[in-house]
């Protein structure tokens, strides 16, 4: 009660809209607080730092194309829930060598949650090796990410995701996901 009157009076006037604007900016934990190269990152940070979608790509895809097909990405309320990152891009040919799978998991380090806790591998039906993680900065996006979305979560918690490096002898295509749902 004693805050609500400082609104009322005299120089005390001033107190109550800053000591609002204080606990709205502490209490709100957004998908923005993420830390991450790409999976989790608003439309507006991965563009800051990616560029603005690229022109060249197919427009009739279910993703927004950037640097000549390099990275496919697939936003839901303009958050990145997929992000694919192809190592040699347009025009797609997977007869250029691929890398290793622990340079490609390397690489893929640089686009996911910082905060991301490694649970297991394992093999997809297509041989593809696969790292499920935990994040629990990614569970900040369950509003925007709703756990009744279709696909967003599939086959996970809330906060898991995946990593998929495709490919069984060497990685061509690098498939970062919410979920665990290969």
């Amino acid at each position: 009660m004693k805050v609500w009157q400082l609104g009322f009076t005299g120089v005390r006037n001033r107190v109550l809209p800053f000591f609002m604007i204080f606990l709205a900016s502490i209490s709100q934990s957004t998908a923005e607080d993420i830390v991450s190269g790409g999976l989790g990152l608003s439309k507006q940070l991965w563009e800051a730092k990616q560029g603005s979608p690229d022109l060249k790509c197919p427009s009739n895809l279910p993703y927004t194309c950037y640097e000549g097909g390099k990275y496919m990405v697939s936003y839901m309320n303009d958050h990145i829930w997929i992000l694919e990152i192809y190592l040699h891009p347009l025009p797609y040919t997977f007869k250029n060598p691929g890398i290793s799978i622990e340079e490609s998991r390397s690489l893929s380090k640089n686009f996911v949650p910082s905060d991301s806790r490694f649970i297991k591998t394992y093999k997809s039906q297509s041989g593809s090796n696969v790292d499920l993680y935990m994040s629990e900065s990614l569970k900040s996006l369950e509003p925007s990410f709703s756990a009744n979305t279709p696909g967003v979560w599939t086959g996970g918690e809330v906060g898991n995701f995946i990593v998929i490096h495709s490919g069984t002898d060497e990685v061509q295509l690098i498939i970062i996901a919410t979920g665990n749902n290969p």
